[in-house]
């Protein structure tokens, strides 16, 4: 899907899915699909199917994590991240994604907690170290921020 063909992939999968119905990788596929053109609630519809029979699947809460928040719903991502954040790791995106998702539920404290170690993971990373300023930020601690922010 790096070439972004879409409509080749719905297609592949809908002929899956009429062969094998309920076929879970096409499932999981469909909805990474479905997400990347917006189509956020049947995204949402495949991952939580998905998640029916692998609860733990790292990936497939990263993505229902990240579908929740495009749709508004930040308290219900950090719901769906918390599971997995005790074996995140070396997972920058997945700490970087739950600090978003803790920030925009109004959960500073944990937020700056899972920023700071995507940080740590992915110094580079200027969109996380953005996020991670507002927090500090927010929290009064303005020299940080503004070294993050730099």
């Amino acid at each position: 899907m790096q070439d972004q063909k879409y409509d080749q992939a719905s297609e592949y999968l809908a002929n899956l899915f009429r062969a094998i119905p309920g076929h879970l990788a096409g499932i999981q596929l469909i909805g990474t699909v479905h997400f990347s053109t917006g189509q956020l609630e049947q995204a949402q519809n495949a991952y939580v199917k998905y998640l029916e029979t692998f609860p733990g699947d790292v990936y497939t809460r990263k993505m229902l994590g990240a579908t929740l928040l495009r749709k508004g719903q930040p308290q219900s991502a950090v719901t769906v991240l918390e599971p997995i954040m005790a074996r995140a790791g070396r997972d920058a995106g997945l700490y970087a994604l739950a600090g978003r998702a803790y920030w925009l539920s109004g959960q500073s404290a944990k937020a700056r907690q899972f920023l700071e170690k995507a940080v740590e993971l992915d110094p580079e990373n200027a969109a996380t170290r953005t996020s991670l300023g507002l927090t500090r930020y927010a929290a009064g601690d303005r020299s940080r921020a503004m070294s993050d922010f730099e």
